[in-house]
């Protein structure tokens, strides 16, 4: 009978096991020197090797040839284990054993000696499932395990653990196999069972697995049917994944770019109708964005890709037009976010296009795709510009809205509101404050200062000493600065602090503010409507709390 390979090809040693090689050099150096630890704990993602790894290590506990990091797998422990049915190999999947009840009879039968290996194994699969009694039902066994038990679980989630537990363990964590490795391993399957195939298929069954050996297989065992134990080949994969040839990714981003919103719709729309998902296409666009940034950038091809088609693309790329790739990255990184509450997964697609398109420079002309690049040195003078701007594509500005050179300067603050006083004294400060309409705290700072002297081109003002925090060299200059670009260009700046507060633009608002409220009161006591109805209902007028200003 034939098995999947994920069973058939299941590592039965250290040596097998891919992907792993500091975990398993610690496991193989503890099991060399009889340095054992009664508890460990695996942990990592689905399919990595975390069962496999415990059934290894029981195997080589319990060969009968003596305690060895290199099992014989030919004796009659070792191949019970392989199997599943050693009577001293209890393996527990906890997801459907989680009750206390469970727990408590798996260790009842703890302080028994093994019938016949040289220790009694407990692997507990997915242990993070088990209910709070039964993890407090472990706790204490755990700690003072008999000689000869051994405990090794596995889970996916050691955040569900207690950390009453976790310290019990000796936690190892397996890692996912990266892209490269799995592609190799596959391979190797495919030669041993004389099977065809080409390498940038398994390259995208590899990148598909997201660095499982287990979904991996499956979906290499999915091919095999595929294509009938014929060749497997890029376009199988690709019908199989749902996924789409780079050149049309390539297409869609070229169409983004050029803005050529109704070209880019109209072939996402019919690469859909063909049968890709708008999920899988937005994931390819960004593998795609990221694979030309790392060839601008770095020089280096990502691994999930064969990028050999897009490096004469990269080596034309001139590296001013790195942030362009990185803008179209994260508005595809939150439509793929946004995805889940568009109406339709094709109308997230679709805005997600369009916006593309809209952010792109206003003349194609000037900032072509990186591939189509005919000036590697010219640079993306539309970027800042354009950043900087409304975001709005072109055929959504208004006449009202200015065209901005490539070379201008950066906006400067709107002018005053208020006439410019024509000296500087004490008289005219007051006005010089509102003229001036520093930003943020400078002009906070500016409002609580208070007229002292201006000789020898030294304007000393005067500041109450609880606003002292407000004084920063920062301000000054600012302060400074804007006096010189108003024709006082040997101006210096200086702020004494005193206990006193001084008569400031500030101080003066206050005032004005707190004597509001009694001209409105007199306002009402003259009003004879109101005392009408006063002297009519034997009403009194109620007089307002009045605050002291403070500067």
């Amino acid at each position: 009978m034939s098995q999947v390979l994920a069973r058939k090809w299941r590592p039965q040693s250290f040596d097998q096991l891919i992907g792993q090689s500091s975990t398993v050099q610690a496991l193989q150096n503890a099991l060399k020197h009889n340095r054992l630890h009664h508890a460990y704990l695996f942990t990592g993602t689905r399919g990595v090797g975390k069962t496999t790894l415990a059934r290894i290590i029981a195997m080589c506990l319990n060969c009968e040839q003596q305690i060895t990091h290199h099992p014989c797998g030919q004796c009659l422990h070792c191949q019970s284990i392989r199997k599943g049915h050693h009577i001293d190999v209890i393996e527990v999947d906890a997801a459907s054993r989680t009750k206390v009840e469970d727990t408590r009879e798996i260790l009842d039968n703890v302080h028994y000696a093994p019938n016949q290996a040289r220790f009694k194994i407990y692997i507990i699969d997915e242990i993070h499932m088990l209910s709070t009694h039964s993890f407090n039902a472990l706790l204490k066994t755990l700690e003072e395990p008999p000689q000869h038990v051994k405990f090794l679980f596995a889970t996916t989630d050691p955040q569900k653990i207690p950390p009453t537990v976790l310290s019990r363990c000796m936690q190892l964590h397996l890692e996912s196999i990266d892209m490269p490795t799995l592609s190799s391993h596959f391979q190797s399957v495919l030669t041993q069972e004389k099977i065809p195939f080409e390498t940038a298929a398994l390259d995208a069954i590899a990148h598909a697995a997201s660095g499982s050996v287990r979904d991996g297989l499956s979906l290499l065992d999915q091919a095999i049917a595929l294509c009938h134990g014929h060749t497997i080949t890029t376009d199988a994969i690709s019908k199989m994944l749902g996924t789409l040839s780079e050149t049309h990714i390539q297409s869609l981003i070229t169409h983004a770019f050029n803005q050529s919103a109704q070209q880019a719709l109209e072939l996402a729309h019919t690469l859909i109708q063909t049968g890709a998902h708008p999920a899988s296409i937005l994931k390819q666009i960004l593998h795609t964005l990221h694979a030309i940034a790392c060839h601008i950038s770095i020089q280096t091809s990502p691994a999930p890709f064969d990028l050999s088609h897009l490096t004469t693309f990269s080596t034309h790329t001139p590296t001013q037009q790195l942030e362009w790739v990185h803008l179209l990255y994260q508005i595809a990184l939150s439509g793929q976010r946004d995805l889940p509450f568009a109406p339709t997964p094709q109308q997230g697609l679709d805005i997600t296009l369009l916006r593309m398109s809209a952010l792109m420079p206003e003349t194609p002309e000037e900032a072509t795709l990186p591939w189509h690049q005919t000036e590697p040195n010219k640079p993306l003078s539309t970027f800042n510009n354009h950043i900087s701007s409304s975001q709005l594509p072109p055929h959504q500005e208004t006449q009202n809205t200015p065209k901005r050179s490539p070379t201008s300067t950066p906006l400067t603050p709107p002018p005053s509101q208020h006439e410019k006083p024509n000296t500087l004294c004490a008289e005219t400060w007051h006005q010089w404050v509102e003229y001036l309409a520093l930003p943020g705290m400078t002009q906070s700072l500016l409002a609580h200062t208070g007229w002292k002297t201006y000789q020898d081109n030294v304007l000393t003002l005067t500041l109450h000493q609880k606003h002292h925090a407000l004084i920063s060299e920062k301000r000054t200059q600012t302060i400074e600065n804007s006096f010189k670009s108003n024709g006082f260009e040997s101006i210096t700046i200086v702020i004494e602090t005193h206990d006193t507060s001084p008569d400031s633009l500030q101080h003066r608002k206050a005032l004005e503010a707190a004597e509001k409220p009694k001209k409105a009161l007199k306002a009402l006591e003259q009003d004879e409507t109101l005392q009408t109805l006063l002297s009519t209902f034997d009403g009194t007028l109620k007089q307002p709390e009045l605050k002291t200003p403070s500067s």
